[in-house]
C-alpha cells in the first residue's frame, strides 16, 4: 500500500474527526459508511489499524491501539 507522510497538523485532524465518529455511531457499520461519506476508510494491515483515502487507498495514519475499530 502506498503511504505519504502528512504533517501531524492533518494527521491530527483527521484522527479527530475519525474519532468523533467513532463515538457518535451506532455501530461499527455505520461508522464506516459515516467515513466513506467524508472520503477515508479503514485498513486493518500487517502494522495495525490504517486510515485510508477511498479513492487512491493512501495510507494518511495509523489509528491509536487500544481504540475498538
Amino acid at each position: 500500500m502506498l503511504c505519504v507522510d502528512p504533517d501531524a497538523t492533518v494527521q491530527a485532524g483527521v484522527l479527530v474527526l475519525i474519532m468523533h465518529e467513532r463515538y457518535r455511531s451506532v455501530s461499527k457499520d455505520a461508522w464506516h459508511e459515516t467515513l466513506k461519506g467524508y472520503g477515508y476508510g479503514v485498513r486493518q494491515t500487517g502494522t495495525g489499524v490504517v486510515i485510508t483515502t477511498l479513492s487512491h487507498g493512501v495510507g494518511i495514519c495509523r489509528f491509536p491501539v487500544g481504540f475498538s475499530v
